[in-house]
């Protein structure tokens, strides 16, 4: 009788057993021992009520001012880097804003906008093409 076979499944077996191991050992290693990857990921993903840190807005608001360049003049007042709102835990209570039961809105930019009101400007300017952007109040 030929065992070849048997052989080859018990080898495929143990290979993937120790692949499975290091994936472990390799997540772990790097899910635990940088604490700061750990912290962003969780800022992105619990981002509804306790609020995302200041700094990961301000990289949205900037990755959405480089896509106005894309926007027809006439649409940009109405693109997301105007009417798009973050809600930030700025106090690292693991909750986000609020100003009389009611959570605050930051803006990239938002005219008019007062800094203790339910509505703030993050201040994030934009310049598309060598000129400043500024969003319409």
């Amino acid at each position: 009788m030929d065992k070849r076979g048997a052989e080859l499944g018990l080898n495929w077996i143990i290979i993937a057993v120790l692949a499975v191991l290091v994936l472990i050992v390799a997540s772990y290693f790097f899910l635990s021992g940088s604490g700061g990857v750990t912290g962003t990921i969780r800022d992105i993903f619990r981002g509804t009520t306790s609020g995302i840190s200041k700094s990961i807005s301000v990289e949205n608001c900037i990755q959405m001012c480089r896509q106005l360049e894309n926007y027809p003049v006439a649409l940009r007042g109405k693109s997301p880097f105007c009417t798009t709102n973050f809600k930030i835990d700025e106090d690292n209570d693991g909750e986000a804003q609020k100003v009389n039961d009611e959570y605050v809105k930051y803006y990239c930019q938002r005219a008019g906008a007062a800094s203790a009101g339910a509505e703030r400007d993050l201040g994030v300017p934009c310049r598309i093409r060598e000129e400043t952007f500024s969003c319409p109040g």
